[in-house]
């Protein structure tokens, strides 16, 4: 985990140079909060451009699937917090593994929950179908 967070700094920083030394080399004398204004709003944006219809399309089959995809990155994004933080306070050790158990907890735990919702689905089915043949059956 240690060695994914030092090279993700390091390609911001490479970028960081990069755009900076690019506004400087053509006056445009940005400081860092419109660089990141910039440049942070123009990727996302461009990002937007190409989740946005994925999205849509996965709308038209499920608004489960993409709250199960917005939870799973909020989980991702969390997870990696919490290892940053703990490194960063020295309260515990910064592992990738710890990452990966949390968003196999979620999946666990939602897997679960589908399971049982899909019994308990199943178990009022049968009850109704009990219950509307009761009442076809020839009463003598």
């Amino acid at each position: 985990m240690k060695l994914l967070l030092q090279a993700l700094i390091d390609i911001f920083n490479f970028f960081h140079r990069l755009f900076s030394s690019l506004s400087n080399e053509f006056g445009l004398g940005m400081n860092d909060k419109a660089l990141h204004f910039y440049v942070i709003g123009v990727i996302f944006f461009i990002l937007y451009l190409f989740i946005n219809p994925i999205f849509k399309k996965l709308s038209q089959y499920s608004i489960k699937l993409l709250s199960f995809i917005y939870v799973f990155t909020l989980a991702l994004v969390v997870s990696v917090a919490i290892e940053v933080a703990q490194y960063q306070s020295r309260s515990g050790q910064m592992d990738l593994m710890d990452v990966i158990w949390s968003l196999f907890g979620f999946l666990v735990i939602f897997l679960g929950f589908k399971l049982f919702m899909a019994i308990i689905k199943f178990i009022i089915k049968q009850i109704k179908k009990a219950i509307a043949q009761s009442k076809q059956a020839p009463r003598t």
